[in-house]
């Protein structure tokens, strides 16, 4: 026990466990809270298979590399094992798991241990049968939850049956400093434009995204089919495919079919530092998804950028758009209605909302928040240790 040790926040030890560090939302927090809390001065470790994602790490978090991407049983004891030590030779005082399979090792460690063991809950995942309910169960054995939106915390409660009181809202946060339309460089745009081949003649659709169904891209195409000829716009469809490229395909097909293919550009993948830019060039950014987003930061990345947004009227879209004032919400099953915005917007800039969107953001969704939120929570979460 660490009895002398939590009287400051910067004496803990906290250890995160995640898959991987390859790409994405879980990935992108785990490393935005590493380093505020190492620049805290809490100790931090991060345990997973590794992956691109740990060069983002300060200098002073520690990286320890484990197969916690596998979900074979045997692998998943052994992690336990292996988090149980990592716990005793680092005095760890909380344990925070954010997947599924990697979290039921780090509950074992932690009760071995007894070690205050935190989760975040990051998405509704499938839940239908006994099953998927008991292996999704460890989500909420935590000693606190964190649920990244309103919509999470409604589900964590009304299908695991949590009582509020260890459940803790925590939306996620956008960068300030790099979702900013005054850090953006114009010469950096003019090269973007050359580079992959944008007109910066046309009014810009933006869409980034997984290519996939639930996401909604073929909404989009179907939605700009229904414009009139004479429109002047291109619209960016960004994200990466899946691997059997089945839905991408069927996309090109409708696309060339209602002869947009003079209008949709495909970029299969965006680098990270010029995604910003990205948005700064474009009038504004459609989300069409057809399933509820656990929370989605496209919309707090462009409302940064003082971007319109026009997003389907379900899941985390209704907690980070203001409905006529950062964006536009929309039917999930009305390519009418999604035409219509998109033609309204094309129309009618809305360079108004622009400061109205930034200042929102950085009241609600600022990563700031989410940090001094978070560190919060491990701040209580150690004293029940000491």
């Amino acid at each position: 026990m660490k009895n002398n040790k939590l009287n400051a926040q910067k004496s803990l030890t906290v250890l995160q466990v995640l898959p991987s560090l390859i790409s994405g939302g879980v990935e992108r927090g785990t490393v935005d809270i590493a380093n505020a809390a190492a620049r805290k001065g809490i100790v931090m470790l991060v345990a997973s298979a590794g992956g691109q994602m740990t060069q983002l790490f300060d200098k002073k978090v520690r990286h320890i590399t484990l197969p916690l991407n596998a979900k074979n049983p045997l692998i998943m004891a052994g992690n336990a094992l292996k988090l149980r030590r990592i716990a005793q030779k680092y005095d760890v005082d909380i344990i925070h798991a954010r997947s599924r399979a990697p979290a039921w090792s780090a509950f074992l460690a932690s009760k071995c241990c007894n070690i205050p063991f935190l989760t975040t809950f990051h998405g509704t995942y499938g839940h239908r049968t006994f099953f998927k309910r008991l292996y999704n169960s460890v989500m909420v054995r935590g000693d606190a939850i964190i649920a990244i939106s309103a919509m999470i915390k409604e589900h964590i409660k009304a299908v695991y049956h949590t009582p509020e009181s260890n459940i803790h809202l925590i939306h996620r946060g956008v960068d300030l400093s790099q979702f900013n339309p005054a850090v953006i460089d114009k010469e950096n745009i003019k090269s973007i434009y050359k580079e992959y081949n944008i007109d910066a003649s046309n009014k810009i659709i933006f869409c980034p995204g997984r290519i996939t169904r639930w996401k909604g891209q073929d909404q989009l195409v179907k939605a700009l089919a229904l414009l009139p000829a004479a429109q002047n716009y291109q619209c960016i469809i960004a994200g990466k495919a899946d691997k059997k490229g089945a839905f991408e395909r069927e996309l090109k097909q409708m696309i060339t079919k209602n002869n947009l293919s003079d209008k949709v550009l495909f970029i299969p993948e965006i680098p990270a530092n010029i995604i910003p830019a990205f948005y700064a060039l474009s009038s504004f950014v459609v989300c069409a998804s057809q399933r509820p987003e656990a929370f989605g930061r496209i919309p707090i990345e462009a409302a940064a950028m003082g971007k319109w947004v026009i997003a389907t009227d379900i899941g985390g879209f209704k907690e980070t758009i203001v409905n006529g004032k950062t964006g536009c919400l929309v039917s999930t099953n009305s390519i009418e209605e999604l035409s219509q915005a998109i033609e309204k917007a094309l129309n009618n800039p809305q360079d108004k909302q622009a400061l109205f969107a930034q200042e929102y953001v950085k009241q609600h969704f600022s990563l700031e928040l989410m940090q001094e939120k978070t560190l919060a929570l491990y701040s209580a979460l150690g004293q029940k240790r000491a």
